[in-house]
This record gives C-alpha cells, structure tokens and sequence, in this order.
C-alpha cells in the first residue's frame, strides 16, 4: 500500500468516527473549501451543509460500517467506491437503518494533505423493524 493509500484510508476512517461523535469541527477539517455533497433528490451542497449540522448528542446512537471496496489514486486526485451499512437510533424515535455505496473524491491539496472533495451518497433508507430488515438481518 502507498503512502497516499493509507492516508486515504485513515481519511475515510476518521471521517467516520467524526460522524459517530457528530465532530463538526473534524469533518470541516477533512473537506476542501469547495467540497460538494450530492445526495438523490437534493441540489448539490457545499461546506454549509457539514456547518448547519445540528450537534450529535448522547441521545443519539451511531452505529455502523464504512468499508472500502475500491481505492484508486491518479495524480494529486483520488475516488473510493465505499459500502455504507448503519443504523441511526435517536432517543425518542424508531432506529432508522442505512445501506448502499458512497463515491468519495478525495484531493491533495497545497499542504499535502488529502481533502474530500466531492461526495456522491448514494444510500438508501429504511426502518428497523423488530431488529429485522426485510426478513434478511
């Protein structure tokens, strides 16, 4: 694995701590100032989305998987096709359960560092019932 491989990988790592935890502060960190953010169904959106993110607190768990499947890095860019399984339980509402596939670009910027820089979120939502999904979990 190259040098830019794994600071790629821990990337994607602690960018999914940070969601866990609802660390607002470290997922600005690891995005571009034009990050862009597409989600089916919505106009794409920048930083601001990540800044109007209210606060994850204690009365919401996080629960997940973000594995990546693919890896490829070209010159001073580089994109992970990843497999996203989690499920969301607020305290006083239904566990929400979230699975697909998320396209990241990621950037080395001027610093040397690898930003996110487009993120294509291509999950799915559906409710837990009876800590089953579908007849399948």
């Amino acid at each position: 694995m190259t040098e830019d491989e794994q600071a790629i990988r821990e990337l994607v790592h602690a960018w999914t701590n940070a969601n866990e935890v609802g660390d607002v502060a470290t997922l600005l960190s690891l995005v571009t100032d034009d990050v862009v953010f597409m989600v089916p169904g919505c106009d794409p959106l920048g930083r601001e989305l990540l800044e109007a993110a209210p606060p994850v607190t204690s009365s919401v768990q996080v629960e997940g998987i973000n594995e990546i499947v693919e890896l490829q890095v070209l010159r001073g860019w580089a994109f992970t096709r990843n497999q996203i399984d989690v499920t969301v339980t607020p305290a006083s509402g239904e566990a929400v359960h979230l699975s697909g596939c998320i396209l990241a670009l990621f950037r080395q910027e001027a610093d040397g560092r690898w930003r996110l820089a487009r993120h294509a979120n291509m999950l799915t939502t559906k409710k837990l019932e009876q800590g089953r999904l579908g007849g399948v979990v």
